[in-house]
């Protein structure tokens, strides 16, 4: 009797416990989900990289555009105060007259490239700049500046190139 308890009992305890460990199939499971997990966490720490150096570019042409703007406006702001000789001038380090156009008209250029200062260069290029001035008939004593850096810089212009753009007005030294 001693052994037909001890066998019924073996029998009762191995058939409502569950065998230890994982199936083959569960494993299987598991690593396919692992696999997919880590090939998207890849894939977002690619974009993540693009949009970082995307956004340091952006900064970087923000202060470049806003050296060009600080140059562009104390030249303005200067040489049209009464007494001040002429009404065009050159910025320091941005070779391009700023002529100031007639009320109701405007000018523009394009295909100028300069390095992170907002410096023209013809090495070291970082961005292409386009730029209007114009004067409204309403605001004859301001004038209105837009700027757009792209980059890179030798992309063609009719390309998906990134790009930076501001508008400012300038108030001509009219006092």
């Amino acid at each position: 009797m001693y052994k037909s308890i001890n066998a019924e009992t073996r029998r009762a305890c191995s058939a409502s416990a569950p065998a230890a460990g994982f199936s083959l199939v569960e494993v299987a499971v598991a690593l396919g989900i692992v696999a997919f997990v880590l090939v998207v966490l890849i894939g977002l720490a690619g974009t993540a990289l693009r949009s970082t150096g995307e956004s340091s570019k952006s900064i970087e042409a923000a202060n470049a555009a806003s050296q060009i703007v600080a140059r562009w406006r104390s030249i303005l702001e200067w040489n049209t105060r009464p007494g001040n000789a002429t009404l065009a001038s050159q910025p320091a380090g941005f070779p391009v007259s700023i002529d100031i156009p007639q009320a109701g008209q405007s000018h523009s250029g394009a295909d100028i490239f300069i390095n992170g200062e907002g410096d023209v260069v013809s090495s070291d290029q970082k961005f292409r700049v386009d730029y209007k001035v114009e004067r409204s008939d309403k605001t004859p004593g301001m004038v209105r500046l837009y700027l757009r850096l792209s980059w890179p810089p030798q992309a063609a212009a009719a390309s998906g190139r990134s790009s930076y753009e501001i508008v400012t007005g300038i108030l001509l030294g009219t006092t």
